[in-house]
């Protein structure tokens, strides 16, 4: 009887796939099940243990099973690890950098804060030398502004010069110009030492330039201007001015008049009498001190003294009051009528006037020459009688200052060593003198792009 040949499969799957173990057992590499050959009835008999540790399918696909999970946990944390990164490193650039994308940063160099009425109402006009770092949208230059004197807000901020164009115009020095109020003119002047006299006008928020305007029709200036600077007030409220064939004039903008220096040393002498009723009265108040000693001149005892002179109506003048250790004083024309001290001596340092009128005056002095001597204010009547007296906690600059029906209102400076000066908007009340910090003027800070 000869041999039927038939393919050996697996009693469990029926796979043909299988590895030969010996002469008759068989391993099923489908389903791992051991079987073997019986000869006798060529039956195929199933031996049922399995080898899960020994190449079998199973554990292979488990295997499998565990290295596609590992690689799926492996690319999940990479790019959660990398998502983080990424927003960690954005919400950091943001903190860090976001003035340099969404603001820029501004420099101000402040020339003049001085305290103004706006219709009737105190601001502070400033000017300052801006800088905007490498911002090549904005424009570096001097700025002039005014600044609500109660909220700080800016009424109004506007370019003056450019940097470049400032260079271009004998570099125009604001830092070195004189700012003053011209009581007969009723203007603010502000005159730049090279060639330019500017207006200032706190109602209409302006600066412009006038100096041309005074100028012309005027022949003696039609060569061109060459240095403007403003006369001390004991001269009179004018400005002198050097043409550009080095001729000097004197010119008042109260009456529009210009004089050659012969024509204004004369009428400065002139006397009341010869002033041809342009003349009127005026009383003012100033301060007579005695230096401690002869090393000195900061005083060490003051008073205050009322004086009454007859001003030439925007005109000429030469009247020189220092009022130092005996009232001496300068007044070839005649001008001053009477001086008069309104208050005994009281021990001071480096006292000064700083706001008058025909109620109030307000001085400001140190109690003794130390350089950490704190500053106080002291508010008289105009009849020498002591209101209040206030020392704020810090040593503080004051120059100017005004007032409506309420407060005074003052800029003071902070001197810091080894850093530049800090200016803040100061009030002290009018009845008690409560003393009051507003606000820095900013110097250093952002502005939204």
């Amino acid at each position: 009887m000869g041999t039927k040949i038939k393919p050996v499969k697996c009693p469990n799957c029926g796979s043909g796939l299988h590895t030969q173990l010996d002469a008759k057992r068989y391993l099923c590499q489908n389903c791992g099940t051991e079987y073997y050959i019986d000869d006798d009835d060529i039956n195929i008999n199933v031996n049922h243990h399995h080898e899960y540790s020994y190449r079998c399918p199973q554990s292979n696909s488990s295997s499998s099973f565990s290295d596609r999970f590992a690689w799926i946990f492996y690319i999940c944390f990479v790019v959660g690890f990398l998502l983080f990164m990424t927003l960690t490193c954005t919400n950091s650039t943001d903190s860090m950098f976001s003035s340099d994308k969404d603001s820029v940063k501004v420099s101000d160099n402040y020339d003049a804060i001085v305290p103004m009425l706006h219709k009737g109402k105190p601001c502070f006009f400033y000017i300052c030398r801006r800088d905007f770092g490498y911002n090549s949208n904005y424009t570096d230059g001097i700025y002039y502004g005014f600044r609500d004197a109660n909220t700080g807000a800016v009424l109004t901020d506007k370019l003056l010069v450019s940097e470049e164009e400032a260079e271009r115009q004998d570099r125009m020095d604001i830092y070195r110009g004189n700012l003053a109020y011209f009581h007969q003119a009723k203007r603010w002047y502000l005159a730049v030492p090279n060639r330019y006299i500017f207006e200032i006008d706190p109602d209409a928020l302006s600066m412009t330039e006038t100096g041309k305007k005074f100028f012309s029709g005027k022949p003696a200036l039609s060569s061109g201007i060459s240095m403007i600077d403003m006369l001390d007030d004991r001269f009179g409220e004018g400005f002198k001015v050097t043409n550009n064939l080095a001729v000097t004039y004197y010119f008042f903008p109260a009456t529009g008049r210009l004089y050659t220096e012969d024509a204004f040393s004369y009428a400065s002498k002139l006397p009341p009498a010869e002033l041809n009723g342009e003349i009127r009265d005026s009383v003012c108040y100033r301060l007579e001190k005695e230096n401690a000693n002869s090393r000195t001149d900061a005083g060490g005892k003051y008073r205050l003294c009322r004086l009454k002179i007859k001003f030439h109506l925007g005109d000429p003048q030469n009247i020189f009051i220092p009022l130092t250790n005996g009232r001496q004083y300068y007044d070839e024309g005649e001008r001053i009528i009477d001086v008069q001290p309104v208050s005994d001596w009281f021990p001071a340092f480096n006292a000064k006037v700083i706001y008058q009128d025909n109620q109030y005056v307000l001085i400001v002095y140190h109690p003794n020459i130390s350089d950490n001597a704190p500053t106080v204010f002291q508010l008289w009547n105009t009849r020498g009688n002591v209101i209040w007296t206030q020392s704020p906690d810090t040593r503080i600059k004051v120059d100017e200052a005004i007032r409506d029906k309420q407060k005074i209102w003052l800029r003071g400076v902070k001197e810091i060593k080894n850093k530049g000066d800090e200016n803040y908007c100061y009030s002290l009340d009018l009845q008690k003198g409560s003393w009051k910090c507003h606000y820095k003027f900013p110097d250093d800070y952002s502005i939204t792009k």
